[in-house]
């Protein structure tokens, strides 16, 4: 049971911190309405496809973004055709290790 709720918490940890990238972006670039954006955003040249934000750094790349903030936690996602965020278990455990390589 311990390990269900270790995921489980890497999981929410995860989604908390999407979230607040979620916010932080769309407060700093207003054509963005939702995260997923970004990837349009970039590929049109209206931003860059790497630069900073707030506190974040983001990299455009394929079918999503990396952000890192700047206490040095990483969040890399993709985006379905539909806009939604698409993460899964390479990125959980890169997001983990960041935690406790930080910690």
């Amino acid at each position: 049971m311990e390990r269900i709720g270790a995921a489980r918490d890497l999981v929410l940890g995860y989604v908390h911190a999407l979230n607040a990238i979620d916010e932080a972006m769309r407060v700093a670039i207003p054509l963005l309405e939702r995260l997923a954006d970004v990837l349009g955003l970039a590929r049109s040249r209206r931003i860059n496809r790497s630069g900073q934000v707030g506190t974040y750094s983001y990299a455009v790349h394929g079918a999503g973004c990396r952000f890192v903030c700047d206490n040095g936690s990483e969040v890399d996602v993709d985006f379905a055709a539909d806009g939604s965020e698409v993460f899964d278990l390479w990125r959980l455990r890169w997001y983990g290790s960041q935690l406790i390589a930080s910690g």
